[in-house]
């Protein structure tokens, strides 16, 4: 009974050390990062950023697969894939092009 009443004592111990809300740090370094992605996204071409938020689950959706997208819009597997491969080479080269006029 004593080790059950410690352990009770420690659960509520920790319970009340640990913060619910992330540390305002983190909140803006993760709203930052929202908007940044956000930018470069709207860059993309209709079709891109469909297949982009879809594929990595932006939005606050669950990631989709190859299959799973190509069958939602009518297209092969493939071809999903070749979007996908499209629109990463164009955000990379829209991040590379933004960081030479910023630095």
């Amino acid at each position: 009974m004593a080790t059950r009443c410690f352990r009770d004592v420690e659960l509520r111990l920790a319970d009340r050390l640990r913060h619910p809300d992330p540390p305002p740090a983190e909140t803006v370094i993760e709203t930052e990062r929202a908007q940044l992605r956000h930018r470069f996204v709207r860059r993309l071409e209709p079709r891109e950023r469909v297949v982009i938020a879809w594929r990595f689950g932006l939005h606050g959706t669950a990631p989709k697969t190859l299959k799973e997208i190509a069958g939602t819009m009518g297209l092969s597997r493939e071809r999903v894939r070749q979007i996908e491969v499209a629109a990463l080479t164009r955000l990379r080269h829209s991040v590379k092009r933004e960081s030479r006029r910023s630095a």
